[in-house]
């Protein structure tokens, strides 16, 4: 009887440590916004793409619960900018200039962005962006205004924008463009989706730019500082 007095006596302690630890496990979910762009970002896909995988890597024994929010790229631009910032984290970065946003890097080994076009004997490179004048390049819709569409239309290239890169493939390789522009992973990728033989494509080895995989933190969050010491930290610190 004693023990049980006892266990009676104990059990709104442990009761309120349980609760406490269920408050706790809800607090370290962590929403992350993402745009579709295979294979670094895939809704469909168990992992949901190498960044994801990645950020998974980088939280592992940090508590944080991974749960990722995939909206199409108009929205999530919206939602990035919106001045109440309802996000903790989001592959998306923000708007140049942005404040109150610090940026984590989950490696180096980044993306590489360059042209496709159909494949030739010789080598694809260039010394300035001025050499490709006079061509027919394609992009993507969401790159319109972006500097580097800039850039390419100052040079003298034909910017052509479609809606994804499935049509880019296809504008390519029927011969209505020279070029396409594309991560690297990202045009092999959707071929393989088309039944395409990649070796009917080929990259350029010059890049018109090469990005760090990288996750974007919302300091106004309070669970922001914990959040970037935990990114911060090395996946084999723990």
């Amino acid at each position: 009887m004693s023990k049980y007095l006892a266990f009676l006596a104990g059990l709104p302690v442990l009761l309120l440590s349980l609760t406490v630890t269920a408050v706790a496990a809800v607090e370290k979910q962590l929403p992350v916004l993402a745009i579709e762009y295979p294979p670094y970002l895939m809704a469909v896909a168990d992992d949901h793409g190498s960044s994801f995988s990645l950020l998974e890597k980088r939280l592992a024994g940090s508590g944080w619960q991974v749960e990722a929010v995939f909206l199409p790229a108009a929205r999530a631009v919206v939602q990035m900018a919106a001045a109440d910032r309802h996000w903790l984290l989001s592959f998306m970065p923000p708007a140049a200039g942005e404040a109150d946003v610090q940026r984590i890097v989950l490696s180096d080994d980044g993306l590489k962005s360059g042209l496709f076009r159909r494949r030739q004997p010789a080598a694809f490179r260039w010394q300035t962006l001025q050499d490709l004048a006079g061509h027919s390049v394609v992009s993507i819709r969401t790159n319109r205004g972006s500097e580097l569409a800039a850039a390419m239309e100052q040079a003298g290239l034909r910017l052509m924008v479609v809606n994804n890169i499935e049509q880019g493939i296809s504008l390519l390789l029927s011969g209505r463009v020279d070029y396409l522009q594309a991560l690297e992973a990202t045009g092999y990728y959707y071929a393989r989706q088309l039944d395409i033989d990649e070796q009917q494509l080929q990259f350029s080895e010059t890049l018109l730019s090469r990005y760090p995989v990288a996750v974007y933190v919302n300091t106004r969050d309070a669970r922001a500082a914990e959040l970037i010491k935990d990114l911060q930290r090395p996946p084999n610190g723990r």
